[in-house]
């Protein structure tokens, strides 16, 4: 079947999307001195020193989105697999970030930083929708 108009802006924008997410995670594990130089010394210190528990699923949920957004662009049919577990991973760290972390990020963020990685949830969760309706359709 032939992609809708809307299959490559979509797949465009999930592929920057989760290309974001992967530089992002990179750059605040890895404390990339021109990407911290953003945050507060308090902001840093947070990011840069979460424990595994949170750390493993945000690496999941940005590497596996990133990965089900190539499959989509392929139109392979394993994309909405992967963008479901990176959706559930990034449910889970804006979760953990929100409301078990000790202390919340808002501490250091602001309710900005909550808005921002919930809607970050939320589209993935979007995407993943978008990606599943696409495949039942037999685009891919």
């Amino acid at each position: 079947m032939a992609p809708p108009w809307h299959f490559w802006p979509m797949t465009l924008f999930t592929l920057a999307w989760t290309a974001g997410a992967a530089a992002d995670y990179l750059m605040t594990q890895y404390a990339y001195a021109p990407y911290t130089a953003l945050f507060t010394e308090d902001q840093v210190a947070y990011f840069t020193t979460l424990p595994a528990s949170f750390a493993a699923p945000w690496a999941i949920g940005a590497f596996a989105g990133v990965l089900g957004a190539v499959m989509v662009a392929g139109r392979l049919s394993a994309a909405p697999v992967l963008l479901a577990i990176a959706a559930v991973a990034m449910v889970y760290a804006a979760l953990w970030l929100t409301v078990l972390s000790d202390p919340p990020m808002r501490a250091v963020a602001g309710l900005a930083g909550d808005v921002i990685v919930s809607a970050g949830a939320v589209v993935s969760v979007l995407v993943r929708h978008y990606a599943r309706v696409q495949h039942q359709r037999g685009v891919f």
